[in-house]
């Protein structure tokens, strides 16, 4: 999962042009989940922020990516806010996010992300959106390792019709 993750988080920091063209600013942290929107004084970090998160599903075969996306809420959005449109950007700022990623491809063991759900979460510090994307799993563990297992087909060694020890000095 490693490989994901990291996949991820370069495609956002590579990317951050994406962000600053709209005049948002980039993701300022990007770090796996650790519950950071649940007990933000155990964590350092600066909004905004994407927190990920994942679920392998291996009899479905199926890998779910869950991004944590938190956001500076700084503009009003009520009905009879002045600039009420500006404060609606917070889902331009989600949408940045989800085209970056939707038909993302991180390697054989993954298919291309797929844009999942999205659902919004209230903590007791934090109003934010959780933004899901499914992919396929290679469930084949051995194909996987394969390339750590010495799988060379042992030659018997005759000598004097008998089965010589070749594994002497080993």
């Amino acid at each position: 999962m490693n490989t994901a993750i990291d996949k991820i988080m370069q495609r956002i920091e590579d990317n951050s042009a994406a962000f600053t063209s709209k005049g948002f600013l980039a993701p300022q942290t990007i770090d796996t989940y650790q519950g950071q929107p649940i007990a933000p004084d155990q964590f350092e970090f600066t909004l905004p922020a994407i927190f990920i998160d994942y679920m392998a599903d291996y009899n479905s075969e199926k890998l779910y990516i869950y991004l944590h996306v938190l956001q500076d809420y700084t503009e009003d959005t009520e009905n009879f806010a002045p600039d009420r449109a500006n404060g609606m950007r917070f889902n331009e700022y989600l949408t940045t996010i989800k085209r970056l990623l939707n038909g993302m491809r991180m390697g054989g063991a993954f298919g291309a992300l797929k844009l999942h759900q999205e659902v919004p979460v209230q903590t007791e510090f934090y109003y934010y959106h959780q933004i899901t994307f499914a992919c396929t799993l290679n469930n084949d563990l051995y194909a996987q390792t394969q390339k750590y297992i010495d799988a060379t087909p042992v030659v018997p060694v005759l000598e004097n019709g008998r089965l010589k020890d070749t594994m002497q000095g080993v």
